[in-house]
């Protein structure tokens, strides 16, 4: 009767354990997304776009410049 009883109890203390780990994983899993909610950049407008795409032209000015002249 004994090792029934043990046995009950450690699937209990098992269940219980995994219950615990899987909750753990359940809440870093939802500071995660609450994180990446928070720190995600804004997206990117039409003014910022042609923006980077002059920056871009003028840095490949420059270095097309540096690459073909003394």
């Amino acid at each position: 009767m004994n090792n029934e009883e043990s046995c009950c109890g450690c699937n209990l203390k098992t269940v219980a354990y995994a219950v615990g780990i899987l909750g753990s994983f359940l809440v870093i899993a939802l500071l995660v997304t609450s994180m990446r909610r928070q720190t995600a950049p804004p997206p990117v407008n039409q003014a910022r776009a042609e923006e980077r795409a002059k920056a871009l032209k003028e840095v490949r000015a420059a270095e097309a410049a540096g690459t073909t002249e003394y």
